[in-house]
């Protein structure tokens, strides 16, 4: 009896640098590539910007190219060397990754960490953070009445 064959993943790399710099980009390709041939995939596309930064969205027209090709489900897998050469700004990558997650295109990186564990530790961090302001606000009339230990006048 034949074992069912299981299709690989279709793969895309995206790779950015800010100034331009082939050494650089052809490094992301590689270790991309490395990546792709480790999980089995197979890489159908590779999308390149080269001297655009990443703060936003202009003259980026590899991204543009790959973000197309993502609505038009040509790839199942976004792979980028670090999860920033997508985009630095945190809301403008968040915003991406949702866009290719609503098409079925996952994103994952060469270095280990993981999107998802990214995500854990961003939403753990705005958790701490909202803690924080929630007991500063309930302290701060114990503040102003100088009844909170240790606190300054």
């Amino acid at each position: 009896m034949r074992k069912p064959v299981t299709p690989r993943l279709r793969v895309a790399i995206y790779g950015r640098t800010a100034t331009p710099s082939s050494a650089s980009l052809d490094l992301q390709v590689v270790c991309c590539t490395e990546a792709a041939r480790k999980n089995g995939w197979r890489i159908v596309a590779i999308y390149l910007d080269d001297g655009c930064a990443g703060a936003g969205l202009e003259g980026r027209v590899g991204f543009f190219e790959m973000m197309s090709a993502a609505v038009e489900r040509k790839f199942d897998v976004l792979l980028v060397d670090r999860i920033d050469r997508i985009a630095r700004d945190l809301s403008l990558n968040t915003s991406v990754s949702e866009v290719l997650e609503r098409h079925g295109v996952a994103v994952a990186t060469a270095s280990p960490a993981t999107l998802s564990s990214i995500r854990r530790t961003f939403i753990g961090s705005i958790g701490s953070i909202a803690l924080s302001q929630q007991i500063d606000a309930y302290r701060r009339p114990q503040r102003r009445q100088g009844t909170l230990a240790g606190a300054l006048q």
